[in-house]
C-alpha cells in the first residue's frame, strides 16, 4: 500500500554505497597532483565536520586548477566505482521504500557511472537517476516536481552530506540525514533536517514508511 509519502530521492555516495574511502585515496592523489602537498587525517576530519569547501581550502589547490581537479576526480571515480560495495541493510531498505513511493536519485556522481552500478548490482528500482552540481542540487529537486507532478509536501530527501540537507530546505521538502555517510552528525545537525538516521533499515522507522 503507498503512503502518503508520493517521491524519495536519494543521494548516492555516501548515503547508499560505501565510499568514503575511495575519495580520501582520490582526493590523496589529487592533492599531491595539483598542489604539491598530502592529505592528513586532520584535513579528513575538517571535511566530515566542516565540509568539502573548508577541506579544499586547507588542502591548498588554486582557483584556477579547480576545473581540471574536478573532471579527473570524476574520471578516477569511474574506473573504481564498481570496486565499491552498498552499505548493509541498504538493498533492503530500497526496496520497502519503493513499495511506499517513487524512489529515485540525485548525485553529483556521473548518472551514467550510478546506472552501470546499480545494473552490476541488479537493483531496478530506482525510477530516475540525475547528475546535479554539488551544492545546487535544489535545482534538480525542483525540476523534478514539474517532471513527477508531485507535491512538496510528498516528496522525501534522504542524504548524508550537509548540503543535501540544505538543498532540500531550498526546495522546500523534507529531508533525512543519515550518519553512516560522508559528514559527521554534528555537521549534519547543523542543517536541521527533519530526520536523522543512523543505519539504513532506520529509514524505514520514519513515519511515512509505516503505513
Amino acid at each position: 500500500m503507498k503512503s502518503l509519502l508520493k517521491l524519495v530521492i536519494f543521494a548516492f555516495d555516501g548515503t547508499l554505497i560505501d565510499t568514503f574511502s575511495m575519495y580520501v585515496d582520490i582526493a590523496t592523489q589529487l592533492s599531491i597532483e595539483f598542489s604539491g602537498k598530502d592529505i592528513d587525517e586532520t584535513i579528513i576530519e575538517i571535511f566530515r565536520t566542516q565540509g568539502v569547501k573548508k577541506a579544499i581550502t586547507q588542502i591548498g589547490i588554486p582557483f584556477y586548477k579547480l576545473p581540471s581537479y574536478i573532471k579527473t576526480f570524476k574520471k578516477r571515480i569511474a574506473e573504481k566505482l564498481h570496486d565499491y560495495s552498498l552499505f548493509p541493510g541498504i538493498t533492503k531498505t530500497i526496496e520497502n521504500v519503493s513499495k511506499k513511493a517513487d524512489i529515485g536519485i540525485i548525485t553529483y556522481n556521473d548518472s551514467e557511472n550510478v546506472k552501470n552500478y546499480l545494473k552490476m548490482k541488479n537493483i531496478t528500482c530506482f525510477d530516475f537517476v540525475y547528475t546535479a552540481d554539488y551544492n545546487k542540487k535544489n535545482l534538480e529537486i525542483d525540476r523534478l516536481f514539474f517532471e513527477k507532478n508531485t507535491a512538496k509536501n510528498k516528496t522525501l530527501y534522504i542524504g548524508d552530506q550537509f548540503e543535501d540537507i540544505i538543498s532540500a530546505k531550498k526546495s522546500l521538502i523534507k529531508s533525512c540525514a543519515v550518519t553512516w555517510g560522508f559528514n559527521s552528525k554534528v555537521r549534519l545537525e547543523e542543517a536541521k533536517p527533519d530526520y536523522i538516521c543512523e543505519k539504513p533499515l532506520d529509514i524505514l522507522e520514519i513515519d511515512f514508511f509505516k503505513n
